[in-house]
Order: structure tokens, then sequence, then C-alpha cells
């Protein structure tokens, strides 16, 4: 009896679990190196808006009806990290870096989810676990996204729709897709601008 073939699935089992394993490391790694730094370094904009809500709110106005210029990324960083710092609060914590570090979560969210979609980009145009692997640790161990990142820019998450609408575009889920980079214009305006270049894609595909 030929026992090649199940020798060869168990095999073929294994490298997959081995890769898995290599690449959860991989992420650990990086996320490690993010939240040493994360509580030490912060964006000059990042602390001007904030001294900017704790005086609206020490003057008895509602920071959530005056700082709409600052655009949806107050809402989507700001507001979440107060209502984590205020959790902290009742148990008497009030720690200027547990705000800050709030902040971050979200962008690192983000990271992995782009290093994830680079991942899946680069293997739909290679077909090569190991190129596509690279191309997003290139990315993830970049020491200037890592400081990016932990600065508290919102840009991760522009990115992370941005990718995530190419990534659904080319598999065909244009639904998905539209979606995708919805959410980044609703961000901010420029991913737009890329409208054009999926309706050319999608006219192509007929």
């Amino acid at each position: 009896m030929d026992n090649s073939a199940p020798q060869k699935r168990e095999d073929m089992e294994q490298i997959r679990i081995q890769w898995q394993n290599k690449v959860f490391l991989l992420l650990i790694a990086g996320l490690v190196v993010r939240l040493a730094i994360a509580p030490y370094l912060e964006h000059a904009a990042t602390y001007e808006t904030m001294e900017e809500i704790d005086l609206l709110f020490v003057s008895g106005y509602n920071p959530l009806e005056l700082v709409a210029a600052k655009g949806t990324t107050y809402y989507l960083f700001h507001v979440p990290a107060r209502v984590i710092y205020s959790v902290f609060n009742i148990f008497g914590i009030y720690s200027y870096s547990i705000l800050l570090f709030s902040m971050k979560i979200p962008a690192l969210f983000c990271d992995v989810v782009i290093f994830y979609v680079l991942y899946e980009l680069t293997f739909a145009v290679t077909k090569d676990k190991n190129k596509s692997l690279s191309i997003g640790l290139i990315y993830f161990f970049n020491p200037y996204v890592i400081i990016f990142l932990v600065q508290g820019h919102a840009d991760q998450l522009v990115s992370m729709f941005i990718l995530l609408s190419f990534l659904f575009l080319i598999r065909e889920k244009i639904s998905y897709s539209a979606i995708s980079l919805s959410l980044a214009t609703f961000v901010i305006f420029f991913p737009i601008f890329l409208l054009p270049c999926f309706l050319v894609y999608l006219w192509r595909l007929g």
C-alpha cells in the first residue's frame, strides 16, 4: 500500500502550520516594538487638539459640538480614547499616558490589517508566499512607519481602507471595494481621486 500521498499531505500541513507560526511571531514582534514606544511619542497636532478639548470642557462647552473642524479623526480617535480614559478615572487613575496610548489603538489595529492586505495583494500578483511575506514585513518593520504610527496619526486608517478597496476590487467584490473607498474618503477627502482608476478597471473587466 502506497503511503506517500498521506505522508505528503501531512508534510504540507506541517509546513503550513510552521508558516503560520512564523508569521504570527513576526506580527507579535512588530506589535511589541510599537507598544514599547507608543507611550513616549506624540504628534504636536494631537497635543494641541487635546488641549483645546480640555479648555472647552473646563469652560462649560460640549467639545462634541465645537470641534467638528478637526474632522472625522476627532470622533474616530479622540472620543473612544476619552471613553477608555474615563473608565480608568473611575478607579482614581489619571494618567496622561493612558489617554495618549488609547488614541493609538485604532492605528495599531490598522497596521496589522495593512500587513495582511499587502501580503494578499502581493500574493495575488506573484503567487509567491516568500515575496508576499517580504513585502508585508518591509512595511511592518519600516522604522518610519512605526514612528509615524506611534505619534498618533490617522493615516493608517486611510491607508487600510484604500488597500482593502484594491484587494476587494481585484477579487471582484465590487460592493466591498466601494464601501472601503467610501470609508477612506470619509476620513479624508483625497481617496476620491482614485475613483476614476476604479471605474477604468471595472470598464476593462466589462
